[in-house]
C-alpha cells in the first residue's frame, strides 16, 4: 500500500535521484532498482547496478520500486503516470502483491506492476511482430501521436530482459484504440508490426504470466531463426523443433547407410527446418494470438 512502481527509466539513474523526484510527494523510504539487462549474466541485477554492467543495447531503461513512509503519497505519485521525468514518459503505478502472489494485467511480466492492467484490456492494442531490440521509450513516441498513452509494456525475458517480439499500448480513451488500430501492417523500427485488439483482460493477463515464467530453458516456446518466444530458452538449448524432430539417439546407432536411428533423425529434422522456415512469418503470428488468449 505504501509502494509505486516506476518504470522506463534510464539505466543510468541513481536510486537518490528516484528519491529526490517522488520525494515531491511525501518521504520516501526506500527505493529499488530492478530489471537492468546484466552486461554480465553470471551478476546478480543489484551487482550489475552498482558496478555499472548494464546491457542498454538489450533494454535502455530500468524499472523501480519506491516505497514511502505511509501510504498518502501514493495516489498523488500514481497521478503523474504517463507524464515526462528523466528525459522518459515514465510509467506510475501502484505495486501489486508480492512475487508469489496474483498479479494483475499484462503488467504482470514486469515483476509485479501494478492492478490497472485488470480493467484497461478495451483501452489497449496488442502489438505482434515487434523488434527483439525494440525500446519502450520507442513504442512512446510511436503511438503518442494518436491519443493520450497511459502504458507501454513489451514482455520481456526476466533474466536477460530481451525482449519477446511483442506487447500492448494502453490509451486513456477507446478513441486512441482505433486510431491505433489503423496502423495494422504498417512499419515501425523496420518491421511490419501487428496491431490487434486485446481480446480480454485474463488473456492479457494469462499471457504476461506465461511469458514471466519463460526464463532460460523454460521450454515452452517453439524457436524460430535462433530466437525464441513464450518461454523457451533465448538460447536455444535443445528445445527446438529440429531437436524434437532428431528424437532420442541409441548409442551403437549407425550413422550412414543402413538407414539408422541417427541418419533418419537427420533427415527429419532437416525436412522439419525447412518447413519451419518456410513458415516462420505464419508460426510467428500463431503464437501472437496465442499470446492474447
Amino acid at each position: 500500500a505504501r509502494t509505486v512502481f516506476v518504470g522506463n527509466l534510464p539505466p543510468d539513474t541513481s536510486r537518490k535521484a528516484v528519491a529526490k523526484h517522488f520525494g515531491a510527494f511525501g518521504r520516501v523510504e526506500s527505493v529499488r532498482i530492478r530489471s537492468v539487462a546484466s552486461a554480465n549474466l553470471k551478476l546478480e541485477q543489484r551487482a550489475a547496478v552498482i558496478k555499472k554492467a548494464v546491457n542498454t543495447a538489450v533494454r535502455d531503461a530500468v524499472n523501480a520500486y519506491v516505497v514511502f513512509a505511509d501510504a498518502a503519497p501514493v495516489e498523488a505519485a500514481v497521478a503523474t503516470n504517463a507524464q515526462l521525468a528523466f528525459g522518459r514518459h515514465l510509467r506510475v503505478d501502484r505495486a501489486a502483491p508480492p512475487s508469489g502472489g496474483a498479479t494483475s494485467g499484462a503488467a504482470g511480466a514486469e515483476g509485479g506492476v501494478g492492478a490497472t492492467g485488470a480493467t484497461t484490456h478495451k483501452r489497449s492494442v496488442f502489438l505482434g511482430n515487434l523488434p527483439f531490440d525494440l525500446q519502450e521509450e520507442a513504442v512512446w513516441e510511436a503511438f503518442s501521436s494518436l491519443g493520450s498513452v497511459e502504458a507501454v509494456r513489451l514482455i520481456r525475458d526476466p533474466q536477460t530482459q530481451q525482449g519477446k517480439g511483442f506487447g500492448y499500448v494502453t490509451f486513456a480513451d477507446k478513441v486512441g484504440v482505433e486510431a491505433a488500430l489503423a496502423r495494422h501492417e504498417t512499419t515501425l523500427a523496420g518491421r511490419t508490426i501487428r496491431v490487434q485488439r486485446c481480446k480480454s483482460a485474463a488473456a492479457a493477463a494469462s499471457a504476461a504470466q506465461r511469458a514471466a515464467k519463460g526464463g532460460r530453458g523454460g521450454g515452452g516456446g517453439v524457436a524460430v531463426l535462433g530466437r525464441s518466444e513464450g518461454g523457451s530458452s533465448l538460447q536455444g538449448s535443445g528445445g527446438g523443433p529440429e531437436a524434437q524432430a532428431r528424437g532420442p539417439i541409441r548409442k551403437g546407432a549407425k550413422e550412414e547407410g543402413g538407414g539408422g536411428r541417427r541418419a533418419k533423425g537427420k533427415a527429419g529434422g532437416g525436412a522439419e527446418a525447412a518447413r519451419e522456415a518456410g513458415g516462420g512469418a505464419a508460426a510467428r503470428a500463431r503464437r501472437e494470438d496465442a499470446a492474447q488468449g
